[in-house]
């Protein structure tokens, strides 16, 4: 198994046991491998939820110390695609980062209002273990939801 789908596996791992605590989901689905996103999960109120996982290194204090955290513009594009083609079919999107410190902070898509384009972001790419200069959304931690 590659780095790639091991991690995969380790965020949909980590989304079960944000949803043993938070109760949020009565079911999980992980999406396709190569997808966009990374589960469709179904709340009580049988609302659709499309979801971006991301485990990261850092911990919630080196997040709020930032004031953002990055996100992929095509992960971007497409929950923004769905929110804009589902969102009267009672559909959201949620952006999830799992911290090295057992934080999960949680953006929920409906309710993001500043995005700021970063052109040329220096990226330590782990599965190719070289560091990349990419382009990246910042989301502004203090729109994010905080669990512990």
């Amino acid at each position: 198994m590659n780095y790639f789908d091991w991690m995969e596996n380790v965020n949909i791992k980590n989304l079960h046991k944000f949803n043993e605590k938070q109760h949020w989901f009565t079911s999980i689905q992980p999406t396709e491998r190569f997808n966009h996103t990374d589960a469709i999960c179904t709340t009580k109120n049988n609302r659709k939820i499309t979801i971006e996982l991301k485990t990261r290194d850092e911990t919630l204090e080196q997040f709020e110390k930032w004031g953002t955290v990055f996100i992929e513009p095509q992960k971007l594009a497409y929950m923004s695609a769905v929110m804009e083609s589902g969102y009267c079919l009672n559909e959201n999107c949620l952006y999830i980062n799992f911290t090295s410190d057992g934080h999960c902070i949680v953006f929920v898509f409906d309710k993001i209002k500043n995005i700021e384009f970063k052109p040329n972001v220096k990226i330590w790419n782990k599965g190719k273990e070289k560091y990349e200069y990419e382009s990246r959304f910042a989301l502004d931690i203090g729109e994010a939801l905080v669990y512990n």
